[in-house]
């Protein structure tokens, strides 16, 4: 299951040359993995769509990212930026080929390291 407002969905398609995937893992009493997709926009980090999977497996993840590029056709991000986790990268690589991968240790590693510097 997937939820995109409009709203959300103008989001993506303003600011999604970069998406953010992140995860709850068993953080309520229900074992649905629930999945949000970001980006950064002028005012912080926006949801744009929630995806409620069957499973952790790249295979549910990569289903229910069909989902959102076919609500978004012209949707064609250049970075995205996930947990360390296979399945999430993977969903993502096969619906967008060359496609550059970052995840989140990558993303504060690179920024602690300009704060020292």
């Amino acid at each position: 299951m997937v939820l995109q407002t409009k709203f959300m969905q103008h989001l993506l398609l303003r600011y999604g040359d970069t998406v953010y995937l992140d995860a709850t893992y068993k953080t309520s009493r229900w074992a649905v993995p629930l999945f949000v997709l970001a980006v950064r926009t002028n005012s912080g980090y926006q949801p744009v769509a929630i995806l409620v999977c069957e499973d952790e497996t790249s295979a549910s993840i990569y289903e229910a990212i069909q989902v959102v590029r076919e609500a978004n056709p012209t949707w064609a991000p250049s970075y995205y930026m996930t947990d360390y986790d296979e399945s999430e990268m993977k969903a993502l690589r096969e619906h967008f080929k060359g496609l550059s991968c970052a995840s989140w240790m990558d993303f504060f590693i690179y920024n602690f390291l300009i704060y020292l510097l």
